[in-house]
């Protein structure tokens, strides 16, 4: 049900880079990849692009696709949880009522 509603939200919802930075990224591997990203803005950026940009670290796309994948998945889960915390508050709200 939440997926639903988050996809129907999707283009209003807008966060700050640090936020998903907290949420998502367990390593400064995924920090620059969330970096160069937000920097690409709405146009985004392809695995292959961004291997290039993060040669230091020698990882091939599908790893970078892998990690991508992973914080999506993390900061999926984060919203859920604030979701579920804030629904549950809401009906003691109206308990209370």
């Amino acid at each position: 049900m939440l997926r639903t509603i988050f996809a129907g939200l999707k283009d209003t919802f807008s966060f700050e880079q640090s936020l998903i930075e907290r949420v998502a990224c367990k390593d400064e591997f995924d920090q620059e990849i969330l970096r160069l990203l937000y920097e690409a803005g709405s146009s985004g950026l392809l695995p292959k692009e961004l291997r290039l940009k993060l040669e230091q670290f020698r990882i091939t796309p599908h790893q970078i696709s892998r990690r991508t994948l992973k914080m999506n998945k993390q900061s999926e889960r984060s919203l859920e949880s604030i979701s579920r915390r804030n629904v549950a508050d809401i009906g003691h709200l109206q308990a209370s009522l």
